[in-house]
Parts: structure tokens; sequence; C-alpha cells
């Protein structure tokens, strides 16, 4: 979200706000064009720049920016794309992700026809 909406959205990002990053558009979509400042063209030049390395290379990197590591079960690392950093987070939202797929199993027992 772009820097003077974030007051509005302090838990994160809504669904598909991400959009105008990850295609760098900020400048010419509408709704940012006149908020847009400096910070979000350099953290969109950033995150379109993983985004399209990994569309033509499979890797997803961007110049100057952290390593993106690959996934793997033991390690449980998440790319997270924040505020102030961009970064590898160990654990990243485990408590959130382990309460869903528990809630999962219950919701698909109780609806599952026997």
């Amino acid at each position: 979200t772009a820097e003077k909406l974030r007051p509005k959205f302090p838990n994160g990002v809504p669904h598909g706000n991400e959009i105008i990053y990850a295609f760098d558009t900020g400048d010419i979509f509408a709704a940012t064009k006149p908020i847009f400042t400096d910070g979000d063209r350099a953290f969109s030049h950033t995150f379109s720049d993983y985004w399209f390395n990994f569309s033509r290379t499979g890797e997803p990197f961007a110049k100057g920016a952290p390593s993106w590591p690959a996934h793997s079960a033991r390690a449980d690392r998440t790319m997270v794309f924040g505020n102030e950093k961009i970064a590898a987070e160990r654990r990243f939202m485990r408590a959130r992700l382990n309460a869903m797929i528990g809630l999962t199993a219950i919701v698909g027992a109780i609806f599952t026809p026997k």
C-alpha cells in the first residue's frame, strides 16, 4: 500500500493492492498517481524486479536487494515485503498458519458427507 495510505491499513495490504507494485504502475494508476512517493517508487521497482526476474529466469531476485531463498520445509522461511524492510523471515506468521490449518480440518470434518 502507498505510504500515505498505510495508516488506513495497519494490519497489512488488502488483497490486490500489491498489483501496482508487481507491475510497477503506481505512477500511472489513477488512484495512486497523485500520492505515490519516492519511497513507493523505490519499493515498487524492487518488488517488480523480483517478479519479472522470476518470470524470465525462474529465480526471484532484484539487484541490490536481499536474496529470496528457495523453499525448504526444514528451513520454513518466507520472503516478507514490509514497510521498513524486505527480508526472509523464519516461521513467519506460523501461529496464524497453524490456526488456519486446524480450522480448515474442523470445518472439513463438519461438512464432509459421511
